[in-house]
């Protein structure tokens, strides 16, 4: 348009030339917000801890963020592109200590600043389901429940617009707790899950929770029942489709549980089949 203004005076090429100069900034900023990025990947990967014992990672983050971008919109979108960085690196680490520590700050910093909406609701419910999981990885689990109690609050949001997405993690988060916390209450969640048509409409979600099902009564000595629920899987029309470690870890389980309850005759006649196989 710029190039056609030579041959007409019916463009206004100063209107187009302060709109070229504004996304010029603008893109400029943003490029900026990706060297940052790269270099916040690089420190935390190199790094052996996050300093989960001080803020002042967080009070750098947080300077350098409000130094690169001054629109408002963008710096929404900012926050979420750290979140996802620290997360996500955080996670491949491991470090679910310093993970935790992360999520608790962030999380009230978004409530505080008015971040979520419901465009980034998604990105809410991850965090919720990733502060549940770490809190329960670090033994927390009475304050991981409280986590999940939220997690259900949200899920019900904007007319449920991520509800099934995130049931199979709320209902996971309870199980993991309740593993350790009470083994009777957790086979009462997960038998409450099963039963869930998100999740039965989902082989992989459907064999988890039916395998963490069948650990659980294995755990309480519930053999038979153990059995019935591994035999769900074992039956099911596409447990031939899934990798030969998982069907060779289910099997296994199956032959440990007949060995616990006598059932010798069928035990070797089973391992007969399942060398063939």
């Amino acid at each position: 348009m710029i190039k056609l203004s030579y041959v007409s005076t019916n463009i206004d090429v100063e209107l187009l030339l302060k709109k070229r100069k504004k996304n010029r900034k603008e893109t400029n900023r943003i490029q900026e917000l990706d060297d940052v990025l790269a270099a916040l990947n690089y420190r935390l990967k190199k790094s052996q801890n996050y300093s989960s014992k001080n803020d002042e990672a967080l009070r750098i983050l947080e300077k350098t963020a409000n130094e690169f971008v001054e629109d408002a919109k963008l710096m929404e979108n900012v926050k979420m592109k750290i979140y996802q960085s620290i997360s996500s690196i955080l996670l491949q680490k491991h470090d679910f200590k310093s993970l935790e520590y992360y999520l608790d700050h962030t999380y009230d910093n978004f409530l505080k600043s008015n971040v979520f909406n419901k465009k980034n609701h998604n990105a809410k419910l991850q965090m919720l389901t990733y502060h549940m999981n770490c809190l329960c990885k670090n033994e927390k689990y009475k304050q991981s429940l409280q986590k999940e109690k939220e997690l259900k609050k949200e899920m019900e949001r904007f007319d449920r617009i991520h509800y099934d997405k995130y049931l199979f993690y709320y209902y996971n988060g309870l199980a993991i707790n309740y593993n350790k916390l009470d083994k009777e209450k957790a086979i009462e969640v997960l038998m409450k899950a099963k039963n869930e048509e998100v999740i039965a409409n989902s082989d992989y979600n459907y064999f988890f929770v039916c395998s963490n099902l069948a650990l659980q009564y294995f755990d309480v000595q519930k053999f038979k029942s153990a059995i019935k629920t591994l035999s769900r899987i074992i039956l099911h029309q596409s447990f031939l489709n899934f990798n030969s470690s998982f069907r060779i870890k289910i099997i296994a389980a199956e032959l440990i549980i007949r060995y616990e309850i006598g059932d010798f005759d069928y035990l070797e006649e089973r391992i007969k089949q399942v060398k063939r196989r």
